[in-house]
């Protein structure tokens, strides 16, 4: 699989282009310093640390406790899993926001019979 396939699946999958080339930069290379991925990745620093912090959310990387932090990123099938678990869940909460959205369609639908039938 190409490494652009796999940008793709993982951006697919709820990461941006650019969190998913920093992972997959990280993974590749082992625990790294932000000047490493800088150097090597050609990205601005505030690029980076943006990136660093939304896997850092995720559990996708996670810092060491030293100075400068050296990152460490989780395996690729790890990485799948958990933004397949997101994936799942917001699939769960949009069909609760729909249910919800659907009565209060039908709501609106009784209310407007109602008020025709009382004008006709």
């Amino acid at each position: 699989m190409s490494k652009e396939r796999v940008i793709k699946a993982i951006m697919d999958l709820g990461l941006s282009d650019v969190d998913a080339q920093v992972y997959i930069y990280i993974a590749l290379n082992g625990p790294c310093k932000a000047r490493k991925v800088i150097d090597n990745m050609e990205i601005y620093k505030e690029q980076l640390y943006r990136s660093l912090k939304n896997l850092k959310e995720k559990d996708i990387v996670s810092a060491s406790t030293g100075f400068p932090s050296e990152f460490s990123a989780i395996p690729f099938d790890k990485v799948l899993d958990l933004l397949a678990e997101i994936k799942k869940r917001q699939a769960e909460a949009l069909k609760v926001i729909n249910e919800y959205l659907m009565d209060n369609w039908e709501s609106l639908l009784n209310q407007n019979n109602n008020h025709n039938n009382a004008h006709n």
